[in-house]
């Protein structure tokens, strides 16, 4: 499952009650940090906004165009 707007799954386990789910690590940290201006960050600029809404629309289109099943968005 590869596209520019996804964060790439690293791994997972399931074992017994302990579920995990492994990502990519994001040197620029989460959407949430950005928007939430963590440590310091500068907020960001609508035109960013508007930009990090159109791909994540391209996102969630290609899951839902290929069938991929997702639970939440983050």
């Amino acid at each position: 499952l590869k596209h520019e707007n996804l964060v790439n799954m690293v791994g997972f386990s399931s074992e017994g009650l302990h579920l995990c789910l492994v990502y990519e690590y994001m040197p620029n940290g989460s959407l949430l940090d950005r928007l939430a201006c963590a440590d310091g960050a500068s907020p960001l600029s609508w035109h960013s906004r508007c930009s990090i809404s159109a791909g994540t629309a391209r996102g969630l289109q290609y899951l839902h165009h290929n069938n991929h099943i997702h639970r939440d968005v983050k």
